[in-house]
């Protein structure tokens, strides 16, 4: 006759860890923004 023995299993016991939340970074985001462009204009007379 078997005796039962108790046998210590180990169980995955679910732990909280503090996870790091990612903070909002304003990332730049490319505007088109009117820049001088030289042009040949011709100047009558000239």
């Amino acid at each position: 006759m078997s005796i039962p023995i108790p046998i210590p299993i180990p169980i995955p016991i679910p732990i909280p860890i503090p996870i790091p939340i990612p903070i909002p970074i304003p990332i730049p985001i490319p505007v088109p923004v009117p820049i001088p462009i030289p042009v040949p204009v011709p100047v009558p007379g000239s």
